[in-house]
């Protein structure tokens, strides 16, 4: 509940926190409308999209990898019960 508004939001901390309160979104806006500094206010985004990204990549990644060890001990697993009903018969 809090992730987000930290990273979007800079009306909220402007208002709550005034000059002290330096977020992201605050820079992002002062280089964007006041001081029209496009290229700078994009390469923040950029980075601020880029370190958002690259920690929800790596968490689905080890989902994906949890989730095929899960799977994979399972087929072991009936594979070794299956081999021992078969023996037992």
């Amino acid at each position: 509940m809090v992730f987000i508004p930290a990273i979007g939001s800079y009306v909220i901390p402007q208002m709550l926190g005034g000059t002290n309160c330096v977020l992201i979104g605050n820079k992002i806006f002062m280089r964007a409308i006041q001081n029209r500094n496009i290229p700078h206010a994009s390469a923040l985004a950029a980075l601020m999209a880029v370190s958002v990204l690259v920690p929800l990549g790596m968490a689905l990644w080890w989902k994906k990898r949890q989730d095929a060890r899960g799977r994979r001990r399972i087929q072991e697993q009936s594979a070794r019960m299956g081999a021992e009903g078969g023996r037992a018969s």
